[in-house]
């Protein structure tokens, strides 16, 4: 009796132990897949057109894919190559997708210092003119004042709210 108890036994743990191994072999693919379907998504924003991004958004989903990376890193570990693979595709399109957005908004900042620079130099000389006693000529030149202001560039909405007031 204890014989075949034995042999019982004997067959259940192998049938757990293969039910484990599936459940292992199923687990790591799930995560293999959760990790490239990160990767994926990573790549798929860092391809997108620069005109075509709304940075602020992209920039939070890109560091939800990274907390999002780091709890699949916890939960199931990937064979180190394979681990290694995924990583340096999902690190190459962080660096990408940063170095682009400090571009733009480098680029963004340097276009709002330009507008700044153009309408200061139109207060100054709205400024310079607010003393005139010429009417005439002086309308004549707010006028004029009044369409290069239309004509620079946009900067910022709340600096240029500012010079606005300023301006008028």
């Amino acid at each position: 009796a204890l014989q075949e108890r034995l042999v019982a036994l004997v067959g259940k743990i192998n049938e757990r132990e293969e039910a484990e191994k599936t459940e292992s072999a199923e687990a790591r693919q799930a995560a293999l897949e959760a990790r490239e379907a990160i990767v994926s998504e990573a790549e798929a924003i860092v391809a997108r057109d620069d005109s075509a991004i709304h940075w602020k958004n992209s920039h939070s989903r890109m560091n939800e894919l990274f907390d999002e990376w780091k709890k699949t890193q916890r939960e199931h570990h990937l064979p180190k190559s394979v681990e290694d693979d995924l990583w340096k595709r999902f690190r190459a399109a962080r660096t990408t997708f940063d170095r682009r957005r400090r571009a733009h908004f480098s680029q963004l900042d340097e276009k709002n210092a330009k507008a700044k620079r153009v309408k200061e130099a139109l207060i100054a000389e709205a400024e310079a003119l607010s003393t005139s006693t010429d009417w005439a000529e002086t309308a004549a030149k707010y006028r004029t004042l009044m369409d290069q202001w239309k004509a620079a560039p946009r900067g910022g909405r709340k600096e240029d709210d500012a010079l606005w007031a300023r301006f008028r």
